[in-house]
């Protein structure tokens, strides 16, 4: 049975499933150019049936996510604040407008809130628009089944994690009843195990911290992590342990955050309640304390299944340090984090999620996450020709690209399909050698990203335990750049560019499976020499997403005005057509 899954709503999407087998994945920001983007996923359905070669008349089922909820869900967060909190409620207005967090203050705001409470708003702009959608393209003869958000999540994670026996674990801000929820999986049977009632939720607290130093909620959660390696969070702890605890194996947040986030909204600048600290103490204070409340939560949790292995996913595991700390509970075997964690996952996890209710099959391991659009010679030679750019095509583009990284020059590699997911994988990748720890501010300008956010490494499979320390266990996960590890000395001596101030990495470990020419580049470059890692960032510029088209890749070279582009068998050069950084 072929499944068309589909998420609207921020970071929307869409995936087909044929029979348990993934076939194609897109998300809309990569088609429209628009980080995040929000909506019914009309340019991703339409891009999946392409890459599947597929019509609307081949897709048997429409699994589309809902949030969904009752009227008492949506309104419990308004009532929380408006009740147990001073100052905060029905005066007080957020939303997201444009990828930015919006605030209304006073009488206005009321009737918005009242009508956030019913949740017709999200269902109009998600539930209602996509159905309608959906029903004009493939008529009304199909059949539309609604999987709830956290089904999704689930379900993206378990059947791509290869392992049967799982304790699931969706982290992440707001799933339509949950902030966080764990599950035993055993054998597709889902066992509940416990949840946390929004609006307890990791990701409220984890985006105060975000707003609070400066950055966007819903694009630069992220950058939050990197910067906690600079600061000591002893110095604020005690303020933030505050904010944000567990009892047994629920998540409990204290109203003071709601009060915290309504006086960063109104002020625009750092609450009171942490003058005199510094922006990286404070950082550093709420990823340890995130760590620790989670850690604890998932302990109690697997002392109580006596499960060994985890799954990760929703938003808030995107947060690499805390999939370490998680990693590292004693006893814990296995862990895999789904590579589309946050809601650009659940749009595949509805897909899975139907298509196993329709024929059992076993959790696999996902042999890359390369879903996408596939860039033709015919699509690169139209666009080189339009710009007028002088180009080479070559017989061994991957010895050629091996040998100009050794010579110390970067290359941006667009290839093969595009990948699913927020981590460039090789095929929309910026490579170059790891010695030049400078990197990190001088590339990292270019592409207009924070200076002090590390780069990651890829490395040769049978190099890992070479540069990286308790990886066993981690072999699967590390493939997808989901999780940092402890680098090795001799990471820390040879790689230092990839080595982060807090002596971690996130690594993605290539395989021959996953990318035979990525593979072939990093074997040939070791040869050279001697070192098995390379830098892979993604190739895009700050707050766009990765590149998906020649077009998309051209126009992001001329900015950057880096080395080479190697497009498919065609090389360009930076110097050769005259890009030179700062003239353009």
């Amino acid at each position: 049975m072929i499944i068309l899954g589909v998420h609207a709503g921020h970071d929307c999407g869409a995936a087909i499933v044929n029979n348990g087998k993934i076939i194609a994945v897109a998300n809309e920001e990569r088609i429209t150019r628009d980080k995040l983007s929000f909506g019914v996923p009309e340019k991703s359905i339409k891009e999946v049936l392409g890459c599947a070669r597929m019509a609307p008349d081949d897709i048997d089922k429409i699994a589309l996510e809902s949030v969904g909820g009752t009227l008492l869900s949506h309104g419990r967060p308004w009532f929380y604040k408006a009740f147990l909190t001073n100052g905060t409620g029905l005066l007080d207005f957020f939303f997201i407008k444009d990828r930015k967090f919006k605030y209304i203050y006073g009488l206005q705001s009321v009737p918005l809130n009242i009508l956030s409470m019913t949740g017709f708003p999200r269902f109009l702009m998600t539930d209602l628009m996509a159905c309608l959608y959906l029903k004009k393209v493939f008529g009304c003869a199909k059949k539309i089944s609604r999987v709830p958000h956290h089904q999704a999540h689930l379900a993206s994670a378990y059947f791509t994690s290869g392992m049967d026996n799982v304790l699931s674990v969706v982290i992440e801000e707001y799933d339509g009843r949950n902030g966080m929820v764990i599950d035993l999986v055993q054998d597709g049977q889902v066992i509940p195990i416990a949840n946390s009632p929004y609006p307890h939720s990791p990701g409220v607290f984890y985006s105060l911290v975000t707003r609070m130093l400066g950055f966007n909620q819903m694009l630069h959660a992220g950058k939050i992590t990197g910067l906690a390696a600079y600061g000591q969070p002893h110095k604020v702890y005690h303020l933030v342990e505050k904010l944000m605890w567990n009892e047994d194996m629920k998540v409990q947040i204290s109203p003071l955050t709601y009060k915290l986030v309504v006086e960063c909204a109104r002020t625009k600048n750092i609450p009171a309640y942490f003058s005199g600290f510094s922006r990286e103490d404070i950082a550093a204070a709420f990823q340890r304390r995130l760590e620790d409340v989670m850690v604890a939560i998932i302990k109690k949790a697997l002392e109580k299944t006596g499960a060994k292995n985890i799954v990760l996913s929703g938003g808030v595991t995107a947060n690499v340090k805390m999939n370490q700390c998680i990693y590292n509970i004693n006893g814990v075997e296995n862990l895999f984090i789904h590579p589309g964690m946050s809601d650009c996952g659940t749009a595949l996890g509805a897909a899975l999620w139907e298509s196993y209710k329709s024929k059992k099959f076993k959790p696999f391991r996902l042999k890359n996450v390369f879903f996408g659009y596939e860039i033709t010679d015919d699509e690169v030679e139209l666009e080189l020709k339009r710009k007028n750019l002088k180009y080479h095509k070559e017989e061994n583009i991957q010895k050629k690209i091996s040998g100009l990284l050794a010579e110390k020059k970067i290359i941006t590699r667009v290839r093969g399909k595009m990948e699913y997911g927020p981590r460039a994988l090789g095929n929309r990748s910026i490579l170059y050698h790891c010695s030049d720890p400078s990197i990190n501010k001088w590339l990292n300008q270019r592409l207009r990203r924070t200076e002090f956010m590390p780069f990651a490494p890829a490395v040769l499979a049978e190099y890992a335990e070479k540069c990286f320390v308790n990886f066993k266990g981690l072999e699967y996960a590390g493939e997808f750049m989901t999780i940092t590890c402890d680098c090795t000395e001799w990471m820390k001596e040879n790689c230092p560019a990839v080595v982060h101030i807090d002596g971690t990495a996130r690594p993605q470990i290539v395989t021959p499976e996953s990318n035979p020419d990525f593979y072939t580049i990093l074997s040939e470059y070791n040869k050279i020499t001697g070192i098995p890692v390379l830098i892979n960032t993604s190739y895009n510029i700050h707050d766009e997403p990765i590149v998906r088209s020649a077009a998309d890749a051209l126009r992001v070279f001329k900015f950057t005005c880096l080395d080479y582009l190697a497009i498919n068998d065609y090389l360009v050069s930076a110097k050769e057509n005259n890009f030179i950084w700062g003239k353009i």
